[in-house]
């Protein structure tokens, strides 16, 4: 990769040459140091002008929606993608085989938790353009965004687990198989009333106001 090549060129090769560094652990973990070094700088350089330039197009052409994307951090969220892409794409070529395979660990779970923060800043800003517009008071906004946050969790967590156990994501989905059935027979009342929330609230059952009567409690 270009990164690596132009950092063993002026760095790595004249440090080796200097302090006469044969350890290929060490010269990795060097190597490692500075992608994080440069994918941080790159980062911290293009992070503050690229917001501003696209604020300055939401506010041009009054997109109401970016403008919501922006106040939930989407497009800064998306920025940090880059340094951690930069970091993904070089791992391969640092050399020391236990430096390249924890770098991909940490760099996969950090990528999915990245992943998730996406979601959950959509999920923000639908929720709050929704109930401006008054949305609201026709769907369950709410209920779903939560259900969506949920889900985007679950996942994570699923692509997290099997990356630190070295598994496929099928293989803990087939595992989840049981545990969903024993969860169902423990947590059954709070899966209901949870269901029952939700129909409650989608099929408009009960609205802010009314009044409700239960005579068994007079």
């Amino acid at each position: 990769m270009w990164l690596i090549t132009l950092i063993d060129q002026f760095a790595i090769n004249p440090l080796i040459a200097f302090f006469q560094l044969e350890n290929e652990v060490l010269t990795s973990v060097l190597r490692l140091c500075l992608v994080i070094t440069f994918a941080g700088l790159v980062y911290a350089l293009i992070h503050g002008s690229v917001i501003r330039l696209i604020k300055g197009l939401i506010a041009r052409n009054h997109w109401k929606f970016g403008q919501y994307l922006t106040r939930n951090e989407l497009f800064s969220r998306v920025l940090k993608l880059l340094p951690i892409s930069l970091v993904i794409g070089s791992a391969p070529y640092l050399g020391s085989e236990a430096v390249v395979s924890t770098t991909k660990l940490i760099s996969n779970i950090i990528l999915a938790y990245l992943g998730g923060a996406l979601v959950f800043s959509l999920m923000n800003a639908s929720q709050e353009i929704m109930e401006d517009k008054g949305l609201a008071r026709k769907l369950p906004v709410k209920t779903l965004t939560q259900m969506v946050k949920i889900i985007t969790v679950i996942v994570c967590g699923i692509v997290i687990a099997s990356n630190m156990m070295g598994k496929s994501p099928a293989y803990l989905l087939s595992g989840l198989g049981a545990l969903s059935a024993i969860s169902m027979l423990v947590f059954k009342d709070t899966i209901l009333g949870l269901v029952a929330g939700i129909q409650l609230t989608a099929q408009k059952i009960v609205s802010k106001g009314d009044w409700v009567e239960m005579a068994k409690f007079g």
